[in-house]
């Protein structure tokens, strides 16, 4: 039962949509129509497109197995991974990163 509708002025499609957790339109018209859910009303039953929803379905570009960076000499460019360097010891038992 849907006690929230008229208070609120919840009768859009768009404002159910985002509401319901951005659930398909066509499934919200159809418990509208039905009457499946008790005091659910649509007066607006057109839908804008959903920029949350827009972003939710993008995905991301592949990473690149090769990169060309133009590099000609040797050490012109260096790569070092220093965020999470091993833990080792020397044996003067100092800390020291490989």
């Amino acid at each position: 039962m849907v006690n929230f509708a008229l208070r609120d002025g919840v009768t859009d499609l768009q404002c159910w949509h985002e509401r319901l957790g951005h659930m398909n339109p066509q499934y919200i018209r159809k418990m509208a129509d039905e009457g499946l859910v008790e005091g659910m009303m649509l007066q607006r039953r057109q839908f804008d497109m959903c920029e949350a929803c827009q972003l939710g379905k993008q995905r991301a570009k592949a990473a690149l197995q090769h990169l060309d960076r133009g590099v000609t000499q040797r050490n012109e460019l260096v790569f070092a991974d220093l965020l999470f360097p091993p833990k080792m010891r020397t044996r003067a038992l100092s800390r020291c990163i490989p």
